[in-house]
């Protein structure tokens, strides 16, 4: 490990030792941590610093940590101080099972350490290094499978029982699990969108997470952290592809409506932030209309009669599935597993009422044209059915018009209507362009009816009670009133259509007898810890089913009062600005009369003061004309004082130029003087070397001058070489010649000599005859032959004695130039190349 300044790595450990045995204090290790870091930081090796540190802090929480909470917190506090040097890698393999996992499930612990242990675990979910990008991404996996399989899901049936058997710690530290779990990932889905949203997508095609991810869902875009710009990533998103076809395809009435309360919430936050995109996908919102307006309620629950059997339940459910499924089955090119029922028992359609309006305000001419003819509204625009059959075979009009009638009967005419076409509303400016996301949702509000009328209502009451809003006391914050009244009214009319002094009795009874039924139904459970008794399984799915729809309706409610909020107080602004206008107005009318007041006095002023003027007028030109002429005298005496100054200011310029040039003249001779003494001195050496150059240029050209005469030898030789070769082919040639004639001599000497052998034998001997080639010219000849043959041969091998002399002449001039081949001459080298 590199040496670094401040607390060594040993020294930090044994602190932590001293404060998990009470010796130190925790603000004093926090300290020494810091300067840890900071001078670790500064070190070359910063990844085994890391890798040290790792292994030291994993080897004392081993040996001293007893898993008290203090520890525990101790122990969360030094890990957030010291995360920059843990790597995301040793976070996820090592502390979030070994620290972070059970700190997140212990209620006992600080906030500010719940809220280190989920900043440690944001920080690997975020990590953007790409050595452990493959970790971070099985990481997140890993923390949405914990959402979904390990904390408690209200959807669940065997959750929610044995939720109902647990003490009230156990039920805290579920509850306190799952909190933090969805803080963890609602806080991913702020920094990083895209990574949760791609989560959420490859976990949504699985039916038994579908519920619980929209619930999830449902709670991340009523988060104030949803920015715009994550809005327009889940319009592109694939996940709000695969959220519209579970509207279009599921069974579960439970997943419908939820999805129904998110696909709503949605609609007007497309509608500002990327109203290009919601206007895309305005068949497929069409199309879910029409796919609740054909829902086909279960009214009737077997185990609610008692003459059925569990072989006639089993049935029952087959045929309602069959039925319910018939018409809405999905094209097998999809490749989609529609959700069954998530409760069992009767279930109800899911209201959409609240979607309808979204869709009629920002819609209505197109809402108008699709729920005259669904069919052909669908085929005019070439929108393919999802199902295997056709939207014909789909879509029960009749029910579509009977159920759409209702709904519009409901509502007030939309304005639109009157001016608007629908392929107009599609390609034109839309009006809600500039409007906010409380204003859409607060104006579609009012389009129903029953909302209108309170509306109205509550300001008649306003007008007419005693005590108005303005009288409230003002320790008491209007807002909350405002708030209160709002979520009242507007949670309670969409239900029940009734007064609210009506339904707050109604909701009283009707939440008394909700809890009688489920105190009456746990209360067997909850006494002994036996198995649940099996008549008790379908109220408690009932009653699970109406819990979670309303704990959705709730969060609904809650996101529409607070957008209403929103848009209440944008109107208080517009209310408050009006009348800061008007006593604006009432403040520049009273400035006007004070000016006009004003205007008549500083006339008759005027008036007075022209008067004054006209006399001091006629004293100034009497005035003015004796200072005319004492300027004339002035002047005369001013221009003589001019043109001798100038004449003076111009023989002091010529002096003052004449001694800079002469200055300047000076200093660039000594400049002069100085640059040249200078040269000289730099270049003394170089003069120096240059002398030494030459003589060596002289000796070179000496060397060159007789190794050139001694190459011209050399040509000469190779020349004289040349022609002896030539002489000697000729004697070799003449020599061969010769030696044909001889031969051809000796075979008719031959020849003669067996002739006369012949003749003596057939005459008697007689005195030898002269032959005309007689022995003593044949000698002669012989003599000559051999005479010449050894000359040659004598000048033959001269000749190559030169020959190989020359040769080795030629090597040793080969060898001094270097390689150098044939009769071409070296060029001569640089004056300041070295000499061979």
């Amino acid at each position: 490990m590199p040496e670094v300044s401040g607390m060594e790595l040993a020294e930090l450990s044994r602190q932590v030792r001293l404060v998990c045995e009470s010796a130190l204090s925790q603000a004093d290790l926090l300290a020494s941590a810091d300067d840890f870091v900071e001078s670790s930081l500064l070190s070359s090796d910063i990844e085994t610093i890391s890798s040290r540190l790792d292994q030291e802090l994993q080897s004392v929480y081993v040996e001293v940590v007893d898993h008290s909470p203090s520890h525990v917190q101790l122990f969360l506090a030094l890990l957030f101080h010291v995360k920059s040097l843990l790597s995301p890698s040793s976070i996820i393999s090592s502390w979030f099972d070994l620290v972070l996992r059970p700190a997140l499930r212990l209620p006992k612990l600080s906030t500010p350490a719940v809220q280190q242990a989920r900043e440690l675990v944001l920080f690997a979910l975020s990590s953007d290094k790409l050595a452990c990008q493959k970790k971070v991404v099985e990481f997140r996996r890993r923390v949405l499978d914990l959402y979904l399989l390990d904390a408690f899901n209200e959807v669940s049936d065997e959750d929610v029982l044995e939720w109902a058997e647990l003490d009230g710690a156990e039920r805290e530290k579920r509850a306190f699990w799952k909190s933090n779990l969805e803080e963890i990932l609602l806080r991913l889905g702020e920094s990083r969108p895209i990574e949760l949203l791609n989560e959420i997508n490859n976990h949504f095609i699985v039916p038994t997470s579908r519920l619980q991810l929209m619930i999830f869902v449902n709670m991340y875009i009523s988060a104030p952290s949803f920015t715009p710009s994550t809005a327009a990533i889940l319009v592109e998103h694939s996940l709000m592809e695969n959220l519209i076809r579970s509207l279009l395809l599921d069974i579960s009435t439970t997943a419908c409506t939820i999805g129904l309360i998110v696909l709503t919430k949605l609609i007007p936050i497309f509608a500002v932030h990327t109203s290009s995109n919601l206007t895309a996908m305005i068949h497929h919102l069409f199309a879910v209309l029409a796919r609740i307006l054909c829902w086909q309620p279960r009214s009737i629950s077997p185990l609610t009669q008692p003459g059925l059997s569990s072989t006639d339940s089993d049935s029952w459910e087959e045929e309602f599935k069959e039925m319910d499924t018939s018409s809405f089955c999905p094209r097998h090119e999809l490749d989609w597993q529609p959700l069954d029922l998530a409760f069992d028992g009767p279930s109800s359609v899911p209201d959409c009422r609240r979607y309808f309006g979204f869709l009629y305000y920002l819609f209505p001419c197109n809402l108008l044209k699709f729920l005259r003819d669904p069919v052909h509204y669908f085929g005019d625009s070439k929108f393919k059915s999802p199902y295997q059959l056709d939207w014909s075979g789909v879509l029960n009009e009749t029910r579509i018009r009977s159920l759409s009638g209702y709904l519009f009967r409901r509502h007030i005419i939309h304005p639109r209507l009157l001016w608007h076409d629908a392929d107009g509303e599609l390609t034109g400016r839309c009006f809600w362009a500039k409007y906010d996301v409380a204003q859409i949702a607060t104006e579609a509000t009012m389009l129903d009816i029953g909302n209108t009328s309170l509306a109205f209502r509550e300001r008649l009451r306003q007008d007419t009670r005693k005590t108005p809003l303005d009288e409230v006391p003002q320790d008491v914050d209007r807002r909350h009133l405002l708030l209160l009244q709002n979520m009242v009214e507007t949670t309670a009319l969409p239900k029940f259509s009734l007064d609210i002094e009506t339904l707050t009795s109604h909701w009283s009874s009707q939440q008394q007898n909700i809890d009688i039924e489920h105190m009456g139904v746990l209360e067997p459970s909850s006494s002994e810890n036996g198995p649940v008794l099996p008549h008790i399984g379908r109220p408690v799915s009932d009653l699970q089913r109406q819990v979670l729809l309303l704990r959705n309706k709730l969060n609904f409610e809650l996101w529409l009062a607070r957008e209403n909020v929103k848009h209440i107080g944008r109107l208080y602004q517009d209310h408050t600005v009006t009348q800061n206008a008007e006593v604006e107005r009432q403040g520049l009318y009273n400035k006007l009369r004070n000016y006009r007041t004003q205007v008549v006095r500083l006339e008759s002023e005027l008036r007075e003061n022209k008067e004054q003027m006209s006399s001091a007028k006629s004293k100034y030109m009497d005035w003015n004309s004796e200072l005319q002429k004492k300027l004339r005298e002035l002047r005369d005496e001013k221009k003589a004082w001019l043109a001798e100054a100038a004449e003076l200011r111009s023989d002091s310029t010529k002096a003052a130029d004449l001694f800079e040039a002469q200055g300047k003249l000076l200093s660039e001779a000594n400049r002069d003087v100085f640059q040249l003494q200078t040269q000289k001195k730099e270049t003394q050496h170089k003069i120096d070397r240059l002398h030494d150059y030459e003589k060596r240029i002289e000796q070179h050209l000496k060397m060159q001058s007789l190794w050139s005469e001694d190459f011209d030898r050399f040509n000469e030789r190779s020349k004289e070489l040349e022609i002896v070769k030539s002489q000697n082919k000729q004697l070799k040639l003449r020599l061969q010649s010769l030696e044909a004639t001889h031969q051809g001599l000796e075979r008719d000497n031959e020849t003669y000599r067996r002739q006369i052998q012949a003749l003596e034998h057939l005459s008697p001997p007689s005195p030898p005859r002269q032959h005309p080639f007689s022995e003593a010219r044949k000698r002669q000849y012989t003599a000559f032959t051999e005479e010449s043959y050894l000359a040659l041969r004598e000048q033959n091998s001269d000749l190559r004695e030169e020959v190989e002399e020359l040769r080795a002449m030629v090597e040793v001039l080969r060898g001094q130039v270097e390689g150098r081949q044939g009769l071409i001459v070296e060029p001569r080298t640089a004056p300041t190349s070295p000499l061979l």
